[in-house]
């Protein structure tokens, strides 16, 4: 008891090394941080800002119960790498931190694209409760806002669905990679494919390699849902951009596309000038297992890859499939 009570007093003392020193111990001890919950939350306020971090990384071990505090350290007046730590720990909470919905909107408007990436994913991961606030986000002029929204609700998914008219309104007067954005997001809230597919499809042709390259990512999303786009998908393995085919690779991978179909042409890719394209090859037929039998001789010849990170995932692809198990 003297020993909780000396780190209370510590924590509301008037010296800043003092109260940085009993964040610590707090920290080290592993010990229950909920008899000092409400000293810790004072300090995502405190002068010095080396002791937010701290405080958040004790509230969040203290998680559901301490909640209510995590809108102070989303504040705009906190520095961005505050409101990113908090971000990624409400994450961690799940639905019970509600109450950080405006704030985590409010962080989608930032100029900083770690910062919306984190508030975008602890958004998702507080579910439905976040949607209404993320539908009026859609309808923010500002492109790389509407955007971390988009990718929030399509992670969310089905529960989200509520969101699609406010989807397809962006998608009709934004730029292409934002209407890629949007199309991905409607398939995942609608649960059809069908209804983002199009777009991605006409993408895939787009004379700039940067909209290709998003449209077979944005793919990924839809899973076996996007097996229509396979023979698309298939000739982007020879396009000009190896950003294009790294993700066409990767993408094919992704949505489970028939072994039958896929694997001779990914394996070709093996042998691409591109060290990226190599490198995702060996990935992709490492994930068919036994199914990429057929690949093993060209794996085999790659053992020597000059680039280290290919020749090892190429051992480990050979690895993965001779022994699946």
């Amino acid at each position: 008891m003297e020993q909780k009570a000396d780190i209370g007093k510590r924590l509301a003392g008037d010296q800043s090394d003092v109260r940085a020193a009993a964040l610590a111990e707090l920290i080290q001890s592993e010990s229950d941080t909920s008899p000092h919950m409400r000293a810790v939350a004072a300090c995502l306020n405190d002068p010095s800002e080396a002791l937010r971090i701290p405080a958040l990384i004790l509230l969040a071990r203290i998680g559901a119960p301490a909640a209510e505090y995590f809108p102070a350290a989303l504040d705009p007046q906190q520095p961005d790498s505050v409101r990113a730590v908090a971000a990624v720990l409400i994450a961690g909470i799940g639905p019970p931190a509600a109450s950080s919905v405006r704030g985590l909107c409010r962080c989608l408007t930032s100029p900083d694209e770690n910062l919306r990436n984190a508030a975008a994913v602890a958004l998702a991961k507080i579910g439905t409760s976040a949607v209404p606030d993320l539908r009026i986000m859609l309808r923010f002029p500002n492109p790389d806002t509407a955007a971390a929204a988009v990718e929030s609700l399509a992670m969310i998914g089905r529960p989200a669905e509520a969101g699609v008219p406010e989807a397809e309104a962006l998608a009709a007067k934004s730029s292409l990679q934002l209407q890629l954005a949007c199309a991905a997001a409607i398939s995942c809230l609608t649960g059809d494919p069908q209804r983002g597919l199009p777009i991605l499809l006409n993408a895939l042709r787009n004379p700039d390699p940067s909209v290709r390259k998003t449209a077979a990512e944005k793919m990924a999303a839809l899973g076996e849902g996007a097996h229509p786009a396979i023979p698309d998908l298939l000739r982007c393995l020879a396009d000009p951009d190896e950003t294009v085919r790294t993700a066409a690779v990767l993408t094919l991978a992704r949505i489970r596309a028939p072994y039958t179909q896929v694997v001779p042409d990914i394996t070709l890719r093996l042998n691409d000038p591109a060290a990226d394209v190599r490198y995702a090859a060996a990935v992709a037929l490492s994930s068919y297992g036994a199914n990429a039998q057929s690949a093993l001789p060209n794996l085999r010849a790659c053992v020597q890859d000059p680039v280290e990170k290919v020749a090892n995932c190429v051992a480990g692809a050979i690895k993965k499939i001779e022994d699946p198990g």
